[in-house]
């Protein structure tokens, strides 16, 4: 495996986790905060996928730069 290749699936792998943990925060949003009321989970899903968010970005500067 040549070391572009190993970037490309440890940085899609990043990308994959990175995107569960947005869904889920949206979804401490959603029912957390909306369904079932409760302030603190809202807050923590918000939180949570924010920083995913911004991880997600970070990952797509990498890739613009390696290409």
């Amino acid at each position: 495996m040549s070391r572009e290749t190993g970037l490309r699936v440890g940085m899609g792998a990043a990308a994959l986790a990175l995107a569960g943990t947005l869904l889920f925060g949206a979804w401490h949003v959603v029912v957390g905060g909306g369904l079932h009321g409760n302030p603190r989970a809202a807050e923590f899903g918000v939180a949570l996928a924010a920083i995913s968010a911004v991880g997600l970005g970070g990952l797509r500067v990498i890739d613009r730069r390696i290409r």
